[in-house]
């Protein structure tokens, strides 16, 4: 509405903030918040909420799980079909970890401070960020050089791997 209608939607959001439906006035609120009107890829997406029908979760924490529900509703690609959200318990940092599978993706999350779910992408054991690459030491004589086992963790569904193995 805030896009489609210009003014009169902008107005029109500002009424439903006021509703006494605590649901309505939430969803005002998000598209009222949104820094971009949310693109539709060919042809029309399914609105959020049948989008939702499709989520499975093991997420237990009632606020983990209304932040992917928020993520499921602001990007119009995911879940168009069956989707399972995965808490991956805490990182380093301890920040909340999530993963959203779809068909053979998987993407990552971080719950930030913000109550939000941010893009997250784990590295495969063995690969270096750019800059950890360019702060290795350089080569001279002979290096030391030594094999580590490192763990990983990868999602099955069904017995099959998807997506790639993260720390």
């Amino acid at each position: 509405m805030r896009w489609d209608f210009g003014e009169a939607g902008r107005e029109a959001l500002a009424k439903l903030l006021k509703s006494d439906n605590a649901r309505i006035a939430e969803l005002a609120g998000e598209a009222q918040a949104a820094e971009s009107r949310p693109w539709l890829a060919l042809g029309e997406r399914r609105p959020g909420a049948a989008r939702l029908a499709n989520l499975h979760s093991d997420i237990a924490d009632p606020v983990l799980l209304e932040a992917v529900r928020r993520e499921i509703r602001k990007h119009g690609w995911i879940c168009e079909e069956a989707c399972i959200a995965l808490d991956l318990g805490t990182d380093e940092k301890q920040r909340r970890r999530v993963a959203i599978v779809a068909d053979n993706d998987v993407s990552h999350y971080i719950l930030a401070p913000s109550g939000d779910l941010e893009g997250f992408y784990s590295l495969m054991p063995g690969e270096e960020t750019p800059s950890a690459a360019a702060n290795a030491a350089p080569l001279s004589g002979k290096p030391a050089v030594e094999i580590r086992t490192e763990t990983i963790r990868r999602i099955f569904v069904n017995g099959r791997p998807v997506g790639q193995p993260f720390k």
